[in-house]
């Protein structure tokens, strides 16, 4: 007796029309988030968790050949890599070849500065901000960059004013602070300089202005949440109001700043989320300017033009078994694996 024939079954996905398909898989994609590096537990704990994706984030792509080819490399450019830290960031992305780092279009990292700790014997340690760091990623051309403000109000501020005058890679900057204070804390002095702020988002719009032109399309505005303690209401349309600062009457630009704003810095008021979204001009050239020299605080101008793993040979020193890559000791790690509803659900660790 012969044995019955087995049917192959066609995936129902393979029946819709090509240009449907295509659809399906930017919405799929669109909806899956990638995250990866250390997120720590509390801000004055020494644990931390290893983010990695969710499972099977990419499944499709190993669901059959035919499937896989037809999506090849797009979904680059529609998945959201998000990074818990600077240092991760650049980790990853000088891991992979440059063609595949081209056709990412949508990135989201934490705002802490990169420490370049030089061995004891060589003195000065060198810190690494967001735009500069960047700036060692040849071929990078985002969409978008979601960023999120978590290293205080001065070093929020500062990120972003750096992001604002010299930044490059991307079209459109959303700035997240988990607070107002970014706009709100007294002028600073260090052995490093003064840290102020001026009256936002003016001062921003005429950089854009001045970098991209005045009708290009570049501009800056500022939410801030109508909800206090509510982590992710300010990027909700219907939490948050547009915020502009002004200078008082009989005020001069040289004082703004110099002492806290009361009302940004009140206990009641200081924990609504702020939302910084920055465009460029409609013209405007986001690859990176290679000439030199650099700004002062170019990582390129010190380093010559190497890579991030040639950067950190340079500068990092190699802690031993049992210290951390600070030296101050094992630090505890925990394994995390990415758990969202919405890809754009973020956490911000307070300072206090």
């Amino acid at each position: 007796m012969d044995k019955p024939q087995r049917q192959t079954e066609v995936s129902r996905l393979l029946l819709l029309p090509p240009e449907v398909r295509l659809l399906v898989y930017r919405y799929l994609f669109s909806s899956t988030r990638l995250t990866h590096g250390q997120r720590p537990i509390t801000r004055i704990s020494a644990m931390h968790q290893m983010m990695k994706p969710a499972p099977n984030s990419l499944a499709i792509l190993r669901s059959c050949r035919y499937i896989n080819r037809e999506i090849g490399s797009s979904w680059l450019g529609h998945v959201l890599f998000a990074f818990e830290r600077l240092h991760d960031l650049l980790e990853k992305l000088s891991s992979i070849p440059r063609p595949f780092v081209e056709q990412i279009r949508h990135i989201r990292v934490g705002s802490q500065p990169i420490l370049l700790p030089s061995p004891p014997q060589y003195g000065n340690s060198v810190f690494v901000r967001l735009v500069w760091a960047l700036k060692l990623l040849p071929g990078l051309r985002l969409d978008t960059l979601t960023v999120l403000g978590d290293h205080g109000p001065d070093v929020a501020y500062i990120t972003l004013d750096d992001l604002v005058n010299c930044g490059n890679k991307w079209r459109e900057l959303h700035y997240i602070t988990g607070d107002s204070k970014m706009l709100g804390f007294r002028r600073l002095r260090s052995i490093n300089g003064v840290y102020g702020r001026m009256p936002q988002p003016s001062t921003w719009s005429r950089v854009m202005a001045e970098r991209d032109g005045v009708d290009s399309g570049a501009s800056v505005t500022i939410y801030r949440s109508t909800q206090t303690n509510t982590p992710g209401a300010v990027t909700n349309p219907y939490n948050r109001q547009r915020f502009e600062q002004e200078l008082q009457l009989g005020e001069r630009l040289e004082s703004f700043g110099v002492d806290e704003d009361p009302e940004l810095m009140h206990e009641d008021n200081a924990r609504k989320e702020l939302l910084v979204i920055v465009r460029r001009g409609q013209h405007a050239e986001i690859a990176e300017d290679t000439a030199w020299p650099c700004h002062k605080d170019d990582i390129r101008l010190a380093s010559r033009a190497m890579t991030w793993p040639e950067i950190k040979d340079m500068y990092e020193w190699q802690p031993s078994d049992s210290e951390d890559e600070t030296g101050y000791g094992e630090v505890e790690q925990l394994v995390e694996y990415d758990s969202y509803i919405d890809v754009d659900e973020y956490t911000i660790i307070p300072l206090d």
